[in-house]
């Protein structure tokens, strides 16, 4: 029995010396139909809904001093695979004319139990989460999740509305609390212009310009007034505090007779 399964685990063990080992992944949640610029103009591009001829799969060998890659295709329902392979690390980069995916670089590991470790290796991150990687088998394929649409033409016929929510105002147009709050705003903005063409009396009646000329004109008259009132209450003290003159004194009487 037991001569029996190490024959068999040197079977296994020879065949992947022979043929190496592998792994396969797979694109997730790839539209079906995209929408593109060519296609509603009804122009023709190369390749335009080959898709799969315009990815690129590269997978870089960590332990080796050649710089040396291999490379794979994407097959129609956007698979691809790799064989051949030996025991150590490899990094996977893997890139799309058409679409972004959440993690493009994974590192590979291949340990000496012949299995195999796919670990997300961003180029943003400074270490390399071991924790976090998935095992990779034939039943078990590596899977790259589809993020969003490459666009690199804007389209020019598009609708008021799309062009004001793809605008830098877009977050505002998106909440209708926000909407209404900028439309107010706008409107106090643009209020005294419209109302100087539909009202001539009534935007003079309100004009801040001619309130404040009002209100310095009536501060003005105020003010004058005050000094009137003051000069008249100057003289009638004036009057108060002179001498009554006297009916006795001869020099009244002089001044009488002299009359």
């Amino acid at each position: 029995m037991r001569l029996s399964i190490y024959i068999t685990v040197l079977i296994v063990q020879l065949i992947s010396f022979v043929h190496g080992l592998g792994f396969s992944g797979k694109f997730k949640d790839i539209p079906d139909e995209i929408d593109e610029l060519f296609k509603t103009r009804n122009a023709k591009v190369l390749n335009g809904d080959n898709y799969q001829s315009k990815f690129n799969v590269q997978l870089y060998p960590l332990n080796t001093d050649k710089f040396d890659s291999l490379s794979s295709p994407v097959y129609r329902d956007y698979s691809f695979e790799f064989n051949g392979l030996k025991v150590g690390e490899y990094e996977l980069v893997v890139s799309s004319y058409d679409f972004f995916f959440e993690s493009d670089r994974f590192r590979i590991i291949i340990d000496d139990y012949e299995e195999i470790v796919a670990i997300k290796d961003s180029l943003t991150s400074s270490s390399l989460n071991r924790t976090s990687g998935v095992v990779i088998s034939p039943s078990n394929p590596l899977e790259i999740q589809f993020r969003q649409i490459k666009q690199f033409y804007e389209y020019s016929g598009g609708t008021i509305s799309e062009m004001l929510l793809s605008s830098p105002l877009g977050f505002i147009f998106k909440n209708q609390t926000y909407t209404m709050l900028f439309i107010v705003a706008i409107g106090l903005m643009i209020a005294p212009t419209a109302l100087q063409y539909i009202s001539p009396e009534l935007h003079e009646q309100y004009n801040p310009s001619t309130l404040a000329a009002e209100q310095a004109t009536k501060l003005q008259q105020a003010e004058k007034i005050r000094r009137i009132q003051q000069q008249q209450q100057q003289q009638q003290q004036t009057i108060k505090t002179q001498p009554v003159p006297n009916k006795a004194d001869p020099s009244n009487s002089d001044v009488r007779k002299r009359r």
